[in-house]
């Protein structure tokens, strides 16, 4: 359902001449007489339902929001930063281009977590949530198991070093679960990887699909 709000919402900002039907609920039709303000159509809102529907593993989400990405850059509000803009670009090309590391926002993200400053909370999270998050890309691209196994642990650890540091960060809902490790893992178990990782941040059902599984045959 978060999925599927997500891209609703990516979808529902859209310029429209008149009421726009959602398919995406339940699977059942849902009309909006007017767009939504064009602030929602932001690249957070892209990102999250990016992760999420490759999490729950629907196809048909990622596809309506790779057709959605060009809006993001046209209607952007001023203030994104050219960062978050690159992992819209980024987590397209993982979808769309088998070399994800030949990508030009892969060689743009890896060069800005090598000379962003690491003090300040922005830097802190670049150093040990964004760095680890593109050590996943290589051994995925080779279709690397072992590699992966490994960068998976190592980025999961950095995770859980980063918000178990201070007290607000242990609250904040946001670092329970490593929802970009967990759809880049989700991704790389669907092309076949086979790797075993145990962590707290990454319910496994989730990896596997398991989860989603059952609750489509229930």
């Amino acid at each position: 359902m978060a999925a599927q709000v997500s891209t609703a919402m990516m979808v529902l900002a859209q310029p429209s001449d008149g009421p726009r039907e959602c398919p995406f609920i339940n699977s059942l039709p849902l009309q909006i007489p007017s767009p939504l303000p064009a602030e929602y159509a932001h690249a957070g809102h892209w990102l999250d339902g990016w992760k999420l529907a490759a999490i729950s593993r629907q196809a048909e989400l990622l596809d309506r929001l790779l057709a959605l990405r060009p809006h993001i850059f046209n209607q952007r509000p001023i203030h994104t930063p050219e960062v978050t803009l690159k992992w819209v670009d980024l987590y397209a090309a993982v979808l769309a281009v088998p070399d994800v590391t030949r990508h030009p926002a892969y060689a743009w993200l890896r060069e800005y977590v090598a000379t962003c400053p690491p003090q300040g909370s922005h830097g802190k999270a670049v150093k040990y949530l964004s760095g680890p998050r593109l050590d996943l890309l290589p051994p995925l691209v080779d279709r690397d198991a072992i590699g992966f196994e490994a960068a998976l642990d190592r980025a999961l650890e950095a995770h859980k070093e980063y918000w178990s540091k201070t007290a607000k960060r242990r609250k904040d809902p946001e670092g329970f679960v490593a929802l970009d490790l967990t759809a880049l893992a989700a991704l790389a178990w669907d092309r076949g990887l086979r790797f075993q990782v145990d962590s707290d941040y990454l319910p496994w059902s989730w990896v596997t699909g398991e989860l989603f599984a059952r609750q489509s045959v229930a």
